[in-house]
C-alpha cells in the first residue's frame, strides 16, 4: 500500500510540474513555444531595457512621463513580462504607451491583456491597426492561421509622424512593420 501511495504522490507531483510548465505556453502556437522561454531582463543602454523572452524582443523605455513598452509578446508571457519589468526596479503599472513593431501573433497576442492591466494607450501603424483590432483576421500573410484577442487601437501613426518616438516603415519581418527611433542621451 505504501508503494502505491508513493507512486500516486510522484505521479501527482509530475502532473503538477507539467501543468505549471504548460500554463506558461497556453495559447502559444506549438512551433513558437521554443521562442517563449524565460530570459533575464537587462539594461541595453541609457533608458532602454530588454524585458522579452529568449527569442522575442520586447523593450521597456523609461521616461519621466511614463514608460513605453515596445511589443506585448504572447498573452501567456504577460506574467513573466511583469516580473522582468519589476526585477529591473520599475512598476508594470507605469507603462503608459504600448507600441507595436508589427502585427504578428508573437508581438501582439498579449496586447489586449497588457492594455487592460496597465490602462496604457496602444499606438500602432495605420497599416497594422486593422489587424490588431480584428485579432489577426484579414492579415495578408497569416489570415486564418493565427488569431488573438482583438485590441482597440488608441492612435494610428503614419510614416514620419511623431509621438514620443518617431515611427518609420520597416522593410524587415513584414511589409506592415514599423521601426521606432528614439534619441538617446540626457
Amino acid at each position: 500500500m505504501r508503494v502505491v501511495r508513493c507512486w500516486y504522490f510522484f505521479w501527482a507531483l509530475s502532473l503538477a510540474a507539467c501543468l505549471v510548465a504548460c500554463a506558461d505556453q497556453a495559447g502559444v502556437p506549438g512551433d513558437m513555444q521554443q521562442w517563449n522561454r524565460p530570459f533575464p531582463p537587462y539594461r541595453v543602454l541609457d533608458n532602454v531595457y530588454y524585458v522579452g523572452t529568449n527569442k522575442i524582443a520586447q523593450f521597456l523605455i523609461t521616461t519621466s512621463a511614463g514608460n513605453i513598452l515596445l511589443d506585448a509578446g504572447f498573452e501567456a508571457s504577460a506574467p513573466r513580462l511583469r516580473e522582468n519589468i519589476e526585477a529591473l526596479g520599475f512598476h508594470y503599472a507605469d507603462i503608459k504607451l504600448l507600441l507595436v513593431s508589427h502585427a504578428h501573433i508573437d508581438h501582439v497576442q498579449g496586447l489586449a491583456l497588457v492594455r487592460r492591466q496597465t490602462a496604457a494607450r496602444v499606438v500602432v501603424s495605420a497599416l497594422d491597426a486593422p489587424f490588431v483590432e480584428r485579432g489577426g483576421k484579414g492579415d495578408p500573410t497569416f489570415d486564418g492561421v493565427y488569431e488573438w484577442t482583438p485590441c482597440p487601437v488608441d492612435q494610428e501613426v503614419n510614416d514620419g509622424e511623431q509621438i514620443t518616438s518617431e515611427p518609420r516603415r520597416s522593410p524587415r519581418t513584414s511589409r506592415l512593420g514599423t521601426r521606432w527611433a528614439q534619441r538617446l542621451g540626457r
